[in-house]
C-alpha cells in the first residue's frame, strides 16, 4: 500500500525498525525485571532444596548490557534483509523465493492477497 502512494524502500524499512525498536524496549521493560525475580526465586528454591545458603546474588553489569544489546539489536540485524526484501513489490504477487511453490499454496495466496493481486 505504501509503495503505491510513493513510499521508498528505506522509508518502509525505517518504519519497521522503529516499530521493532519500540517493541524491543517494551519487551525489555517487562522481561528483565520478571527474569531477575524468577531467577532469584528459583535460586532460593534450589538452595533450600539442596540445603545451602546463597551468600551473593548480585548480577554483574555486563549481563544487563548484554540483555539490552541482544534485545534491541540482534533481531533487527537478523530481520533487516527480510524487511528489505519484503518492502519490494513483485509483479507476480509472490516473492521470488516462492517460485517453486504451487500457486494454490496458502503462502503464495496470502502474498497475492496482501499485494492486491488475487489471481
Amino acid at each position: 500500500m505504501m509503495k503505491s502512494v510513493g513510499a521508498q524502500t528505506r522509508q518502509i524499512v525505517g518504519i519497521y525498525f522503529g516499530v521493532v525498536l519500540i517493541l524491543g524496549l517494551v519487551a525489555l521493560v517487562i522481561a528483565m525485571p520478571a527474569g531477575i525475580m524468577a531467577g532469584r526465586l528459583y535460586a532460593n528454591f534450589a538452595a533450600d532444596m539442596l540445603n545451602f545458603d546463597i551468600f551473593g546474588a548480585e548480577i554483574p553489569a555486563w549481563v544487563y548490557i548484554l540483555q539490552v544489546v541482544v534485545g534491541l539489536l540482534a533481531l533487527k540485524g537478523i530481520q533487516a534483509q527480510m524487511w528489505v526484501n519484503g518492502s519490494h513489490r513483485w509483479g507476480s504477487g509472490c516473492p521470488p523465493w516462492s517460485a517453486n511453490l504451487k500457486k494454490t499454496t496458502s503462502l503464495c495466496s496470502c502474498c497475492q492477497l496482501l499485494r492486491g493481486n488475487p489471481g
